[in-house]
């Protein structure tokens, strides 16, 4: 009867320390933020980007074009844009974009509208007429989560064409 005890008591406790070790453990919001910024900033050296603005909350904005427009994206405006999504660890998929030369994305500068918060962040920094990419860590992005093709934590570039300004 003892020898009985004894074994249910040892497989149960084999069965919560094996449970133990299946456990991942999640970075911190902190962490998470490091990681991404350490990312960003690699991949950014690593293709010999060196001249690029951030935001405050750590959207860094490379402009690739010249700044031929005068009108600035100041909160309240009305942007027409262009733009192709793309992971920043696998930067040759495209996981989103305008289709055609002919469709533009309708942005109300300054607010949400419906964007994740790095595109919002990022896009005043541009001008009409530029040509730019948004560096996105993914806590701006689709944070923990993810969305249907993109997976939790995934850190995104936005090359975005600001067409036209209102």
């Amino acid at each position: 009867m003892r020898l009985l005890l004894f074994t249910i008591i040892l497989f149960v406790n084999l069965g919560f320390f094996a449970s133990c070790t299946e456990v991942a453990v999640q970075p911190s919001a902190k962490q998470l933020r490091e990681k991404n910024k350490e990312a960003i900033e690699t991949y950014l050296r690593n293709k010999g980007l060196s001249t690029y603005d951030t935001t405050t909350g750590g959207v860094y904005v490379v402009v690739d074009s010249a700044r031929t427009g005068t009108k600035t994206l100041s909160p309240g405006r009305v942007a027409y844009v262009r733009y192709k999504g793309r992971f920043l660890d696998r930067d040759t998929v495209v996981f989103d974009s305008t289709s055609s030369n002919a469709e533009l994305l309708r942005v109300v500068v300054g607010t949400s509208s419906g964007l994740i918060a790095g595109f919002s962040q990022g896009l005043p920094l541009l001008k009409e007429g530029e040509v730019g990419r948004l560096f996105i860590p993914s806590q701006l992005a689709y944070g923990t989560d993810g969305a249907s093709a993109i997976p939790a934590n995934s850190n995104l570039i936005f090359t975005i064409k600001v067409v036209s300004v209102q």
